[in-house]
């Protein structure tokens, strides 16, 4: 789930951004874009922060085997060519 403040810090920022007399309709407003800010971003189809940190784990114990791999074969590659 994406963070809460990130929705409430840009409703805030849009909120500065209005004219004194829309004041009546801030909570409004305020639910509005929170509500449209949160459908635009679950369409993006982004991942958690522990998520992509899971994944980057994963892909390094990957590129460690398979360097390990590539010697490995390198290896024996070298040693038929003799």
């Amino acid at each position: 789930m994406l963070n809460k403040t990130l929705f409430d810090q840009f409703s805030s920022t849009i909120q500065k951004i209005l004219p004194p007399e829309a004041s009546a309709l801030k909570d409004d407003f305020k639910e509005m874009i929170r509500v449209e800010l949160m459908a635009t971003l679950q369409k993006m189809d982004l991942v958690t922060r522990e998520e992509f940190d899971r994944q980057t784990g994963v892909l390094l114990k990957t590129r460690k085997k398979l360097e390990v791999l590539v010697a490995k074969v390198e290896q024996i590659e070298k040693d038929l060519s003799k």
